[in-house]
């Protein structure tokens, strides 16, 4: 069983930056899962204690916007459960070598958590916790991921790639 000799070998080598994404990827499924979950039953007292911290934070107002919905049909929560379960399970079959797919997709996300914060802040001029918390994992993910001291040409190009990227008006 290939995944699961990829498993072991990943927790019995000390790889700091596969456990790092490895938690990342759970804590982000399970915000992703409470996404979904909410959509599913935005009733649920315990995702209401969650989503309506005070009079500025309301993820209904968040995830029934308009712009909740990419193309009309699937919602960011959805997409974010994908991703994260995605990644998660990558990294548990093909541990570091699923790394190259994941920080590329983590420097594609970057546009996306501005627009997301700047939509709550400006826009609907509300907040969803667990939406923010999703861009802050995100954030985390991006710099767990950002290659350092490494000195090699192609993390060089990577970081000349992703800044040009950032760069980039939205």
């Amino acid at each position: 069983m290939m995944g699961f000799e990829t498993f072991q070998e990943n927790l019995f080598n000390n790889n700091q930056l596969y456990y790092g994404m490895l938690i990342s990827k759970t804590i982000g499924l399970t915000i992703s899962a409470m996404l979904v979950w909410y959509s599913l039953d935005a009733g649920n007292s315990f995702l209401q204690s969650v989503c309506k911290l005070n009079n500025k934070s309301n993820c209904d107002s968040i995830l029934n916007s308009p712009a909740a919905k990419l193309f009309g049909w699937i919602s960011w929560a959805e997409i974010g459960f994908f991703y994260f379960s995605g990644g998660f399970l990558a990294l548990l079959f093909y541990g570091v070598g699923a790394m190259p797919l994941i920080q590329i997709l983590g420097v594609m996300v970057m546009p996306y958590t501005l627009w997301s914060v700047y939509y709550q802040g400006f826009v609907v001029r509300k907040w969803c916790v667990l939406c923010l918390g999703i861009q802050v994992l995100l954030w985390i993910e991006f710099l767990i991921n950002w290659p350092i001291n490494t000195g090699s040409l192609t993390t060089f190009s990577y970081k000349i790639a992703l800044i040009a990227f950032l760069a980039t008006p939205v």
